[in-house]
């Protein structure tokens, strides 16, 4: 448990530096050529592909991000017992908490580099979606049972990558707020993991 914890505050530690240097310009001469690079615009993009990625982003934002923690949830407690669920649905939630904190910390404005594809009101470091879609999809490969890990974990990280990736190509996110969404969400989704396979004996290899 303690080496947990050590993980944990490291990642935390992770995230924060980043931030600094994010909010602080120095991660400007990574961010911006790959935001320009990876940045759709109408008229020049296909559509099809905007759709998609305008899409995949809905899942991981707003109410029915929330409506789907709670379906997995559901799903999970049934899977594999009604703490591993909670422990999903907890680690979600915190993690969004953090995330939004570190928005109104860090204050960072959000790229102008393009025309969004999607709405923001809020600021840019770290990504919500992001986190959220890390701690979720980490999360349920991490308490699969042992012999089925590896089988749930590729395409989970994938997807978890993917929706993070939406944000950057909506124009919304710079990388930089996508890496420590993605360590935020990890940071919870290893310490949850680890804390319902330690309370309940069902340790997680």
């Amino acid at each position: 448990m303690r080496a947990n914890k050590t993980l944990f505050l490291i990642l935390m530690a992770v995230v924060i530096l980043l931030g600094i240097v994010a909010t602080g310009g120095y991660a400007a001469a990574i961010d911006d050529p790959i935001l320009a690079a990876f940045a759709l615009q109408k008229g020049q993009s296909p559509d099809w592909l905007i759709q998609a990625a305008q899409w995949l982003s809905w899942t991981g934002g707003g109410i029915q991000r929330y409506i789907l923690v709670a379906l997995l949830g559901l799903l999970i407690g049934w899977w594999r017992g009604l703490h591993v669920g909670l422990g999903l649905i907890g680690s979600s939630l915190f993690s969004s908490i953090l995330s939004t904190l570190f928005k109104m910390a860090f204050e960072r404005p959000r790229p102008s580099l393009v025309p969004h594809l999607d709405t923001v009101h809020d600021f840019s470091y770290t990504s919500g979606h992001c986190a959220s879609a890390m701690v979720v999809y980490l999360y349920i490969a991490l308490v699969a049972p042992s012999e089925q890990r590896l089988f749930w974990m590729i395409p989970l990280i994938l997807l978890a990558i993917g929706t993070g990736m939406t944000r950057m190509m909506l124009g919304v996110h710079y990388p930089s707020d996508l890496v420590g969404g993605w360590i935020l969400g990890a940071a919870f989704a290893i310490a949850a993991a680890q804390m319902v396979s330690d309370r309940h004996n069902t340790k997680v290899r």
